[in-house]
């Protein structure tokens, strides 16, 4: 019984997670939901970057802090190893909701952009941008990534399964699509406000230090494997100037390792 419960959670969690990213698309998209990025007028313009901060803080600390080996080693004793990645899940989709819900708007117009051609480029580039987000969740392993493999193994009395990092596509050009695709969801708009503005600028220096954290757990791990593949490819954005290194140092078929919980499970 206790196995199917883990399912069924597992399921619920992923439901969740899957309702959470779509409103968090048209929480951006400004499209359908009641309560959207810039929706609704400040009381005050300090109150609420304070608020906005503290909320964006709170959505950090939690996507970082349980994605971590200590949190999951503490938390072993309550939530089941096949429950863990799912609670994850379901806490990271509590939080973001969390995080919209009581997001104090900043609707001062920097540009805007949504009535010209223009825009309509600038809403394409922000579809595409989700669809690298999610993508890049299947070039690795989506299912486990959300947690139901785990749980699907728990089920059947499999042994853990046995995790390679894969670099197909993108992954051979960028260590971390994802996360390339998280950004472009955040910073690409046809009306950028101020609230918009603040929201990206801390996304974004949350995604590159959280990087550095999983990178240094990479390397430690895996020693020059991933040194290696970090020479031969791109942090985040495939820009020339941002390569460690160019010349050919590494194949990029496979690294075997015993877990890709640290390259995709880190922050997304």
């Amino acid at each position: 019984m206790k196995k199917y419960l883990i399912l069924i959670y597992s399921i619920v969690c992923y439901m969740a997670g899957l309702c959470m990213t779509a409103y968090y698309f048209l929480f951006f998209a400004e499209l359908i939901v009641p309560k959207s990025i810039n929706s609704g007028s400040p009381v005050s313009v300090t109150l609420s970057l304070v608020i906005d901060v503290m909320l964006l803080f709170l959505f950090m600390l939690q996507h970082s802090g349980m994605a971590r080996k200590g949190f999951k080693k503490l938390t072993s004793r309550w939530i089941p190893e096949a429950a863990q990645r799912s609670t994850y899940v379901l806490m990271t989709s509590l939080t973001m909701a969390f995080l919209v819900w009581f997001w104090e708007p900043l609707p001062y117009v920097i540009f805007n952009l949504k009535s010209s051609v223009a825009g309509n480029v600038i809403w394409a580039l922000y579809g595409l941008g989700w669809v690298v987000c999610l993508s890049s969740t299947f070039l690795v392993d989506h299912l486990d990534l959300f947690g139901l493999r785990q749980a699907w193994y728990y089920l059947k009395g499999k042994r853990e399964f046995n995790y390679r990092l894969k670099t197909p596509l993108l992954y051979k050009i960028i260590r971390h699509p994802i996360y390339l695709g998280w950004l472009m969801v955040h910073w690409i708009t046809p009306n950028l406000t101020v609230g918009h503005l603040l929201f990206a600028v801390s996304i974004t220096i949350y995604v590159y230090v959280a990087i550095e954290f999983e990178e240094r757990d990479l390397i430690r791990d895996f020693g020059s494997k991933y040194i290696n593949y970090q020479k031969g490819t791109y942090k985040v954005i495939p820009f020339p100037s941002l390569k460690q290194k160019t010349k050919h140092e590494t194949k990029h078929d496979l690294i075997d390792t015993q877990s890709n919980d640290y390259n995709m499970r880190g922050s997304m």
